[in-house]
C-alpha cells in the first residue's frame, strides 16, 4: 500500500479548489534525472541549489582539489537524495505556494486513492 498526501488551494476565480496529490515514496526520476525533475514541478530555487551544488563539485574536480573517484560519490550522492527526498521537498515547496494539507490517505493505487477521497469528501 502506498501514503498519498492531499493538498489544496482555493482559487478566487471559481469556487472549486485545486487539488494536488503526492505520493510518498522513493522517486526513480530523482535518481536518473536529477535536478532537472524539478524543473518539471516549477521549482526554481531547489534546482538552482542543486545545481549549483553539482557545478561546484565539478569545479572541485577540475582544479583538482578533490579526486575523481570522491567526485563521483558526491554526484552519486546528491542524486540518491533528491530521489528519496524529492516528494518531501514538493510538499515544502506547495505549502510555500499558499495550499494547505488536506488528509493523507492509504490506498493501493492511485485510482482506489481517488475512490477514498470522493467518499471522505461525501461525508
Amino acid at each position: 500500500m502506498k501514503a498519498y498526501s492531499i493538498y489544496s488551494i482555493n482559487t478566487d476565480n471559481n469556487s472549486e479548489n485545486i487539488v494536488k496529490t503526492i505520493k510518498g515514496s522513493f522517486s526513480i526520476l530523482g535518481i536518473l534525472i536529477g535536478p532537472i525533475l524539478f524543473l518539471f514541478y516549477r521549482m526554481w530555487k531547489e534546482f538552482l541549489i542543486y545545481s549549483v551544488l553539482l557545478f561546484v563539485t565539478y569545479y572541485l574536480n577540475i582544479s583538482g582539489v578533490i579526486t575523481k573517484e570522491f567526485y563521483q560519490l558526491c554526484n552519486m550522492s546528491i542524486y540518491l537524495y533528491i530521489g528519496f527526498d524529492f516528494y518531501n521537498l514538493y510538499e515544502q515547496h506547495l505549502l510555500s505556494k499558499g495550499y494547505s494539507f488536506k488528509t493523507r490517505i492509504i490506498a493501493y493505487n492511485k485510482l482506489d486513492m481517488e475512490e477514498k477521497l470522493m467518499k471522505q469528501e461525501l461525508l
